[in-house]
């Protein structure tokens, strides 16, 4: 199975073939959550490409329940962005939306 796969694959450590793997991964199944979110995972920690994980994440964000988000939110491979503006930005728009939603799609008035 292709998404069990270690995109490194760390006998190498290539890690222009592990950026080509998840390209091709993306390019059959771009709606995967669970697979952009390892991939995010591993373009920090191992590869520390700051900007392509988040552009890994975006898509997944900006559709996330409240369970994903908060787990986003607390989850140690992510520690190195939770102050990255972007990253910050990305969690306040989902959680705006999360609000607007939870309010039968208007925002909630103050």
């Amino acid at each position: 199975d292709p998404w069990d796969q270690d995109p490194l694959d760390r006998d190498d450590g290539d890690a222009e073939r592990a950026t080509e793997r998840m390209k091709r991964a993306l390019l059959i199944d771009p709606d995967n959550w669970n697979m952009r979110y390892n991939f995010a995972c591993v373009l920090i920690t191992s590869l520390n490409e700051i900007d392509a994980a988040l552009d890994m994440l975006a898509p997944e964000i900006e559709r996330a329940t409240i369970g994903r988000l908060n787990h986003v939110k607390v989850d140690p491979d992510f520690a190195v962005v939770r102050d990255h503006p972007r990253f910050k930005a990305m969690i306040a728009a989902a959680e705006a939306r999360l609000v607007t939603e939870s309010h039968g799609g208007t925002p909630p008035s103050h």
